[in-house]
């Protein structure tokens, strides 16, 4: 009878244990990890110096350094996912609208290379295992400098793909903060030709 309750307690603990790491250390999935991504992304994390850190993690190699363009995009939607020797590749399809300058607050119409008006544009991401590195919970944020993920996007960061609304503020902010003729003059056009696009 005793032999019965200890093996009960044990098997009980055990469940509490797992239970307990599930919920303080949940498994992402790779497609978690690419969403996390593109939303930061879409509102403006890597062209803000101040939330850059927010990508810390996600990524197998840091940006060299801060972007000079961004893509102003519509919308984005992950698309299926194929498994190839333990990576898992996924496309991601943006709708561009057009090309923002970070540094001068210069928007322009996509490259000739497009054709005219918004375009529907496949990015290709590969997201690999963190071998060895901890756990990340993605639900958790606010922390300065986030734990690697369990899943990682391989490379650096891509061109950054913001929406039309983090895009004005961004250049809202800029023009309001700087004072170059050049930049308030750019920023001002930038700001007429986004909101066209709302």
């Amino acid at each position: 009878m005793q032999t019965h309750s200890v093996i009960s307690r044990i098997i009980n603990f055990g469940m509490f244990i797992v239970l307990a790491n599930s919920l303080l250390f949940p498994v992402n999935s790779p497609k978690d990890v690419l969403e996390h991504f593109c939303e930061l992304d879409a509102n403006g994390a890597q062209i803000d110096e101040g939330r850059r850190s927010e990508l810390a993690g996600l990524f197998t190699q840091s940006a060299a350094s801060a972007p000079e363009d961004a893509i102003v995009i519509k919308d984005f939607v992950i698309l299926g996912s194929t498994k190839v020797a333990g990576e898992i590749d996924f496309e991601v399809e943006y709708i561009y609208l057009g090309r923002l300058n970070v540094a001068t607050a210069r928007y322009s119409r996509l490259p000739a290379t497009y054709p005219p008006g918004p375009v529907k544009v496949r990015v290709h991401y590969q997201l690999v295992p963190n071998m060895g590195g901890p756990k990340n919970n993605l639900k958790s944020e606010g922390s300065a400098h986030p734990e690697p993920a369990e899943w990682r996007i391989k490379g650096t960061p891509p061109i950054p793909h913001i929406t039309v609304q983090a895009a004005l503020q961004y250049v809202t902010r800029l023009r309001n903060n700087s004072s170059s003729a050049t930049i308030k003059n750019n920023g001002a056009h930038a700001i007429v030709a986004l909101n066209r696009l709302q």
